[in-house]
């Protein structure tokens, strides 16, 4: 019965799948304006969930969020990596000094009405808020940054490319054989379902997808070798840090733009980890890393 209760939901991923993949493929094969207008999309879907899972409502919390990751794009459009990294830091910063500053300032007035006001409680809750928004900007807005910034390379579309076919490789892997070997959790408080056999699975799996399709990209062999198991790493802490994020907010998906995976993040969450992993790599080496 269990398994029956679950086809649907299996069909539902499968054919998500189906329809997801070719598009992403080739939304990376045709280039700017297309991945542009991709990437607005998708930090639009980024923030909707974002702001939905953390309860911010208002519509100056909102713009603002919007606001910044849509002006740092622009900003890298325009001038580089360089200032829409120093704008959306120091927004993102900013954002959160002004909105703290401004909600003081409101219950310091209401309290002069109202005695029975504890400014200190309230301060230290709006102040979660705002230390959500501060962490959402950076979360979603240095992945997306360093995407722009690596598809500008002459073999960008191919490392991402190959990025996301070890993601992909991993998680089937990990599914794989951890539901056919089980064993000991990773972190069963966080997510149970994780096993270190289906880790260790994955890790394979994506190691063995990464060497292949960066042989067939004609990439550095030995530096394939080492950055796929970066990317493993990254991609199942990104995985974990958002099964996290969704027990903290006590919410099961994150949306549910995707049949069968639930949101943006619950599908993109190992994404969203490593992309900054290959653009430090790339920084590191002037780019020259894969040749």
């Amino acid at each position: 019965m269990s398994v029956l209760k679950k086809c649907p939901n299996m069909l539902k991923r499968a054919l998500s799948i189906a329809v997801l993949v070719p598009v992403v493929l080739g939304v990376l094969m045709m280039g700017p304006p297309v991945t542009t207008i991709f990437i607005v999309l998708i930090i639009f879907g980024f923030s909707y969930e974002w702001l939905k899972m953390g309860d911010i409502q208002t519509k100056i919390e909102k713009g603002l969020f919007y606001g910044v990751l849509l002006g740092s794009v622009g900003i890298f459009l325009g001038g580089g990596l360089k200032g829409a990294l120093a704008f959306l830091f120091g927004s993102a910063g900013f954002v959160y000094y002004w909105l703290r500053t401004l909600e003081a300032r409101r219950l310091k007035k209401e309290k002069k009405e109202n005695l029975e006001i504890n400014l200190g409680v309230h301060i230290i809750q709006k102040s979660k808020d705002y230390g959500w928004i501060f962490w959402g900007l950076l979360y979603i807005g240095v992945p997306t940054l360093s995407f722009l910034w690596v598809y500008e390379f002459e073999k960008g579309h191919q490392i991402i490319l190959w990025m996301l076919f070890i993601i992909w490789g991993s998680d089937t892997g990990a599914y794989l054989i951890g539901s056919l070997l089980k064993g000991p959790k990773i972190a069963p408080s966080i997510s149970p379902k994780k096993t270190w056999s289906g880790f260790l699975g994955g890790a394979l799996c994506g190691e063995g997808v990464g060497i292949l399709t960066g042989n067939g990209f004609g990439f550095n062999s030995r530096s394939v070798f080492f950055l796929a198991l970066g990317v493993v790493f990254c991609a199942v802490l990104g995985d974990l840090f958002e099964s996290y994020l969704k027990r903290q907010r006590k919410v099961k998906d994150t949306g549910d733009f995707i049949p069968g995976h639930g949101g943006l993040f619950d599908r993109l969450d190992s994404t969203l980890a490593t992309l900054p992993l290959i653009a430090l790599v790339l920084w590191m080496t002037n780019g020259d890393f894969f040749k």
